[in-house]
């Protein structure tokens, strides 16, 4: 089966196609969320799916490279930002 997995320090996430678990803690208690019954347009997990459907059918990405590079450049910026305490002209 394919599935994505992401792992951080406070929370972890899984996707296999049509479903998705969330990990992570609330008030030092473990927790799992899960999309059973829940809204068809949570965006990751659209993302996620239309991400495997462009490497396993051809579809077109909805989304450009220039696109991605002005993303990962904006939360560099958010996060300089947050260091710094100043604005940051991108």
């Amino acid at each position: 089966d394919m599935f994505v997995e992401l792992r951080g320090t406070k929370a972890g996430f899984k996707w296999t196609p049509g479903h998705y678990t969330i990990y992570g803690g609330d008030n030092g208690v473990l927790t799992d969320t899960s999309n059973a019954g829940e809204d068809k347009s949570w965006g990751h997990k659209n993302n996620i799916e239309h991400f495997y459907d462009c490497l396993l059918n051809g579809a077109k990405p909805k989304f450009t490279i220039d696109q991605g590079v002005d993303m990962i450049k904006i939360l560099e910026a958010i996060y300089k930002s947050a260091d710094t305490g100043k604005e940051i002209v991108l």
